[in-house]
């Protein structure tokens, strides 16, 4: 599958920055892109090391799942609360420090008008 090279994320001080690409070419992805982790960081049970990932939403209505893959970790995220707002024009994704370190607690995803919330630990 040929991906978008374009996309990047930023992660500085626990929020982590993701430039999106919502594709019409490849029908059954409706949102896909690419972000880089600079901390390890936990999203709904799977540890996510430093490094490269991609992600692609195969809809753009519930149920969301978001399948996530890179540095020889393959990761399904759903049960995620959807919120019908976006506070950023850029995709982003927030993480907080948890007592099991960083842990994504929201997805921000603009082009489809949607923030995605996750359960997380007790933070310190």
């Amino acid at each position: 599958m040929i991906w978008a090279r374009y996309l990047k994320l930023f992660a500085k001080l626990g929020v982590t920055a993701l430039v999106p690409l919502a594709t019409a070419r490849n029908a059954q992805i409706a949102y896909e892109g690419k972000f880089t982790l600079e901390v390890e960081a936990h999203w709904r049970g799977v540890t996510l090391p430093t490094g490269d990932y991609t992600f692609a939403l195969l809809s753009k209505s519930p149920p969301y799942t978001l399948y996530i893959w890179g540095q020889g970790v393959g990761a399904i995220i759903k049960d995620a609360t959807a919120d019908q707002r976006v506070d950023s024009k850029l995709a982003q994704s927030n993480l907080v420090d948890s007592a099991v370190g960083y842990t994504v607690q929201t997805f921000e995803a603009p082009e489809l008008g949607v923030v995605f919330s996750y359960l997380t630990p007790i933070q310190k």
